[in-house]
């Protein structure tokens, strides 16, 4: 995970987000939640799932437009996951929420659940006050 945090010039979302929020917001967020820029499709996103104890469970890898800051689904979607990437043998994949290793650090504030890593990122500009965790791709109990 480590390695990936860096190279964010290539990384098309983060291109997108210093447009939008400026350079230090967008570096500020991006450390925040240990997202990650990956070699495949020229530097796609790295969304780290990390736990509350700091374990990583996987890497959701996805290619954003660095224009519209939209996921690049022509002429197919570019969604990957990082075990499935570096063939991890015998991998049982147990999911947590994207943003849960930040729940850990600020135990005061009120948590925000969105549906996408995207929205998690820009709801802790706009929303300071909580702490934004996506459930992408979770199976959420009833």
């Amino acid at each position: 995970m480590e390695r990936t945090l860096t190279n964010y010039t290539m990384n098309p979302l983060y291109i997108y987000l210093v447009g939008i929020l400026g350079k230090d917001e967008t570096k500020r967020i991006f450390h925040l939640y240990r997202v990650g820029t990956s070699k495949k499709w020229g530097g796609s996103t790295v969304y780290w799932q990390i736990d509350r104890q700091g374990y990583v469970r996987t890497g959701k890898i996805m290619l954003y437009d660095s224009t519209t800051g939209h996921r690049t689904k022509e002429p197919r979607s570019y969604v990957s996951w990082v075990h499935t990437e570096l063939n991890f043998q015998n991998y049982h994949l147990k999911q947590c929420l994207f943003g849960e290793h930040l729940l850990s650090d600020n135990s005061t504030k009120p948590i925000a659940i969105v549906e996408s890593e995207k929205s998690a990122l820009v709801a802790t500009h706009y929303m300071p006050e909580f702490i934004s965790v996506s459930y992408t791709h979770l199976t959420l109990p009833t």
